[in-house]
Order: structure tokens, then sequence, then C-alpha cells
């Protein structure tokens, strides 16, 4: 909310599918899961957690129900893993996780249809 706040000073909507990979419990070897999470989308990479598929087919699925109501431009906020695999969906790429480890907070990925525009860290490349 903080981000989407720095962004519009009117209403918004919050989409509980747009959340971030459910992960109950943390694990000290946090990246290496995130990588397991990559290698093998259909298993979860640490007990009780969400699969990287799971992810995907939710936040794709909400997405575009979101974008399919707006004939213009959309900014969503979000986290770090369900965007790193949105993107990879919707330019149908892999997920890139290079970007997910130097992604900043806030950072963007700007798409135009299935194109990245602008990448993760721009606007730290843009300032030096």
């Amino acid at each position: 909310m903080e981000t989407a706040r720095l962004l519009h000073d009117g209403e918004i909507a919050i989409c509980p599918d747009l959340r971030e990979q459910e992960r109950p419990d943390w694990v000290d070897d946090f990246e290496a899961a995130i990588e397991r999470a990559v290698r093998h989308p259909d298993r979860p990479a640490h007990e009780g957690w969400e699969t990287a598929d799971e992810v995907t087919r939710r936040v794709v699925r909400e997405v575009r129900a979101i974008t399919g109501q707006f004939a213009g431009d959309v900014v969503l906020v979000g986290h770090g893993f369900a965007w790193t695999v949105l993107v990879a969906a919707l330019t149908d790429g892999e997920p890139d996780l290079v970007s997910w480890e130097a992604m900043g907070m806030p950072d963007h990925c700007a798409l135009d249809g299935d194109r990245i525009v602008s990448h993760w860290e721009a606007w730290a490349r843009a300032d030096g």
C-alpha cells in the first residue's frame, strides 16, 4: 500500500490474488529456495510454499481480468517473485532471477503488451 500511495493519491483497489508467493515459513537459504522454485515450478521449493506455477496462474489470471477492464495504461503494485513470474509469463520468457536479485524497493518493470519497455532497476541505472 505504501508504494501504491506514492504513485496515486486516489482510491486504490486491493486485489488479493496479486499477493506474493505464499511462504508461511522463512528459510535461511531463501535465494536458493527461489532458484528451486524456478527450476521446478510444479513443486514447492520448501515445505508449505506455494509453487511457482500456482503463483503464475493466480497472478496472470488476475492481471488479465484487471487489464481487460481498462482501455488505457494500468499500474499494478505487487511483490518481487510474483512479478518476476508474471513478467516471464506475459513475455513468454523465463523468470529472470538476475533481475529479481537486483530489484530495488520500490522498483518497476513496464510492459507494452508482451514486450518489456523498462526493465527492473531502470531507475537506478538512469541515476548512475
